[in-house]
């Protein structure tokens, strides 16, 4: 069963507001773009990280361990790819977002 959480903490420039989750343990840090969640007795064989249509799902499957369903609205836009990381280390993930650089670009006056 999902639950909706709408946390001002995690208000910045990467993800929106809006959180649905069946695993409640996680908490984002504005200063390194990483999220870390918990996961205890999981492993990353075990783990799955995708981006869709607007929304960062994590899930995780294992007998005789509750489900992982994260899904957290992010503007994927800037979001570099590439560059973004994600491990798992003693049972907690953590995925290192890297942003592209949005720089103000000139417009010329004609």
């Amino acid at each position: 069963m999902s639950r909706r959480f709408i946390d001002t903490f995690f208000n910045n420039n990467l993800f929106d507001t809006t959180f649905y989750s069946s695993f409640n343990n996680y908490k984002y840090n504005k200063e390194d773009n990483s999220l870390i969640v918990e996961v205890p007795g999981y492993t990353k064989a075990d783990l799955s990280i995708y981006i869709e249509n607007g929304l960062l799902y994590i899930k995780g499957e294992k007998d005789g361990i509750r489900p992982i369903n994260i899904s957290i609205s992010v503007y994927e836009d800037l979001i570099n790819f590439e560059e973004t990381k994600a491990s798992v280390d003693c049972g907690l993930l953590t995925i290192k977002f890297s942003t592209k650089n949005k720089q103000s670009k000139m417009i010329q006056i004609e």
